[in-house]
């Protein structure tokens, strides 16, 4: 038995459109890592998301017809709801909806009439949140249109953006503070941010990268000469140890705990894929051993960093849900909370900084997008949860049922990291969503797998 390309698998010289496309979702990744408040890295990834969409029409490559998917749906719903709130409604309307007295005020006192105004209480920002969800969606119509090809292009982009972001991390390890080391002002944080500002966002966009891997390894050979299974296995648990040291070295307690439900899950995704023989045990237990020795201090102290209780997360909670309850069930539209809290604010939590985010997309969602956003948002999430208990279903799993376990997993993590956090604000962590979801929406035929081998 030797291992062959398959047909259409390949890559570079022989089809330069994937190439392309790899070379573009690492560009947008790359700049995908940034603040609202670094405008620039965001408007280029929007324009090289454009650029994207651009080549993937004019792909002959495309598969028709395309069958319509639930996530298609989901997705369409999202384009509606954003296109709803920016629509200009007559003042008989958006005066009616909750939350609009301070917007009647300013018009009377400047205009000295009501004019038409559209659902969001700030359409501008509503229009940039538009723009900075394109690099999300060209990902997810390259995985969804295109053959499998074109879903390894995406992954493999994401996972060079990664390698890169993992190795500027490592470096920001070693040279504690260096500012060319940087790509944006980090405050207090002497930690490995790697591409991104938020230390909890870079460490669970790396965990994201394991499951990724794996399914690029099951889609395709990394190299044209098959690698002896033994030296897979070193380099495979060597670079899980060095992303787990980083992801642990950020100080990032949601990151850390993230660990847990990434190890439960791809255990159970790939138990009974392959036979663990002494070497690759030894190999195992050395790379556990390792990581052990070099990140065993930082994860205790990144669980016991702070005391929960007084976190202030729990005030911004409260604080959000109930400015929210000024806007339901409406909203006030989708990228406006940090203008449309500001004067709903608690006197007594006012500081020298301004709340951003709510750190907990449900609720900003909830705040931003109103009863038609939860109710959009929950149907995604019952989708998901069938479509992982499907994956997780069988103990002897098919081809497709393992790429669809692997593409649960940066979901899973995503989605839990959210009740903390806001990683979906965020592009390199919207690219990596958009990904997952439309390969958990793609099936190929069993033949497909079978081209990896041949007699």
């Amino acid at each position: 038995m030797r291992r062959v390309v398959p047909a259409g698998l390949t890559y570079g010289r022989d089809n330069r459109e994937n190439a392309i496309v790899t070379g573009l979702v690492m560009l947008m990744t790359l700049l995908g890592g940034g603040p609202a408040t670094v405008p620039t890295p965001r408007f280029v990834a929007a324009v090289l998301a454009a650029i994207m969409a651009g080549v993937l029409l004019a792909s002959v490559r495309n598969r028709r017809p395309l069958p319509f998917r639930f996530a298609d749906g989901l997705v369409a719903g999202l384009v509606v709801l954003i296109i709803a709130q920016l629509v200009p409604l007559p003042a008989s309307l958006w005066t009616a909806l909750p939350g609009r007295a301070l917007t009647m005020d300013i018009d009377m006192a400047v205009f000295g009439r009501l004019g038409w105004r559209p659902l969001s209480v700030d359409p501008s920002l509503t229009a940039e949140t538009a723009t900075q969800l394109l690099p999300a969606l060209a990902a997810y119509i390259a995985v969804r249109t295109g053959p499998a090809a074109r879903l390894v292009a995406v992954i493999d982009g994401v996972l060079i953006a990664g390698g890169l972001g993992l190795l500027l991390g490592a470096l920001q390890m070693l040279f504690q503070g260096a500012a060319v080391l940087s790509p944006y002002s980090r405050g207090d944080y002497l930690v490995p941010t790697g591409f991104f500002t938020n230390h909890n966002h870079q460490a669970v966009f790396l965990e994201c990268l394991f499951p990724l891997a794996l399914i690029r390894t099951r889609l395709a050979p990394w190299t044209r000469r098959r690698l002896p299974a033994d030296l897979k296995t070193v380099l495979g648990v060597s670079a899980t140890g060095v992303l787990a040291c980083v992801v642990l070295a950020t100080g990032s307690r949601m990151g850390t705990a993230l660990l847990v439900p990434l190890t439960i899950t791809s255990w159970i995704a790939l138990r009974g894929a392959s036979k663990i023989g002494f070497l690759r045990a030894v190999t195992f237990t050395g790379g556990i051993a390792m990581l052990v020795a070099l990140g065993g201090t930082r994860l205790v102290a990144s669980l016991q960093k702070g005391d929960l209780a007084s976190d202030q997360r729990w005030d911004f909670f409260r604080d959000a849900w109930q400015a929210n309850l000024s806007y339901w069930p409406a909203g006030a539209g989708l990228g406006t909370f940090s203008i449309a809290f500001a004067p709903l604010e608690p006197l007594a939590h006012l500081g020298p900084h301004y709340l951003n985010h709510v750190h907990n997309d449900y609720l900003e969602l909830a705040f931003e997008a109103g009863a038609a956003g939860m109710l959009l948002a929950g149907v995604g999430i019952i989708w998901f949860l069938s479509r992982m208990t499907i994956a997780y279903r069988d103990k002897a799993a098919t081809d497709m049922q393992m790429l669809h376990r692997m593409a649960c997993i940066p979901v899973l993590l995503l989605l839990l990291h959210s009740i903390f956090d806001y990683p979906l604000r965020t592009l390199a962590s919207e690219i990596v969503m958009a990904t997952s979801i439309a390969l958990l929406s793609i099936n190929y035929p069993p033949h497909f797998f079978k081209l990896h081998l041949k007699k």
